[in-house]
């Protein structure tokens, strides 16, 4: 029963992760259509677009996973 509630935690914590990365994604996809369009982007928007990014691969490497949690 441990077992199954770590590998639970751990899969609800990649999940989580994963839907903000979803985002992020949205966001990256959104920046990479104005500067193809000619659109000037604020660097301070990139940089706070990469920190967030940064943040999300922190969690993920703080989340100890095993079997098809550690897969993902």
């Amino acid at each position: 029963m441990r077992i199954n509630a770590k590998i639970q935690t751990a899969n609800r914590a990649i999940n989580n992760v994963s839907l903000e990365l979803d985002q992020l994604a949205d966001q990256v996809s959104a920046i990479e259509k104005s500067i193809s369009n000619g659109v000037k982007v604020p660097e301070v928007q990139i940089i706070t677009l990469i920190e967030m990014l940064m943040r999300q691969a922190i969690k993920l490497e703080s989340i100890s996973a095993e079997g098809d949690a550690a897969a993902q």
